[in-house]
Order: structure tokens, then C-alpha cells, then sequence
């Protein structure tokens, strides 16, 4: 997350409360380093936020298109309550 932040400028890190939230992103590289011995991955993270910013810049993405609710997970989860296609569960009414 910091890397995007550092890509995008005036973009702000921001982590919400951590409580009840046991995910993990951390990733084990052991499989594919058995199943190709010898892969190095040719771009970083940074690379690829780099590149993405690029794009972005490129096309002259506007703020209203990566910000509409179907791009942000929470926002589009409120949307389907709110219209009421699923339920306070989440699943579909």
C-alpha cells in the first residue's frame, strides 16, 4: 500500500481498524520457485504502480471513474444493501 502512495501524488495512506480483522497478505514464493527453479520476477510492485500511474496519466483518467462504487469493494457491498439486492449478511435477496 505505501508503494501506491508513494507513486500517486497527494495520495493519502489510510488504515481502518484492525479489530476483528485477522487477513494477512503476506505470500510464500516457495511453489513457484519449486515448480521453476531459477524464475526472478522482471518488475517490482513499484514498477507496476509506476506503470499504472503512467496509464492513468496517459488516458487522462478522471477521479469519478476509479472512484465509482463498482472499483471500491465497501462502496459497492453498501450499494447492494442500500438497494436492497442482498441482505445484512450478504447474500442475495
Amino acid at each position: 500500500m505505501q508503494i501506491v502512495a508513494e507513486e500517486f501524488p497527494g495520495c493519502e495512506l489510510s488504515t481502518g481498524s484492525s479489530a476483528g480483522d485477522n487477513r494477512s497478505y503476506r505470500v510464500s514464493f516457495d511453489r513457484i520457485h519449486e515448480e521453476l527453479p531459477g524464475f526472478k520476477c522482471r518488475y517490482t510492485a513499484r514498477d507496476g504502480a509506476r506503470q499504472l500511474h503512467q496509464l492513468f496519466e496517459r488516458i487522462q483518467m478522471p477521479p469519478e471513474i476509479y472512484q465509482f462504487r463498482a472499483f471500491t469493494r465497501l462502496k459497492q457491498l453498501k450499494y447492494l444493501q442500500a438497494s436492497r439486492q442482498v441482505d445484512e449478511d450478504l447474500f442475495w435477496t
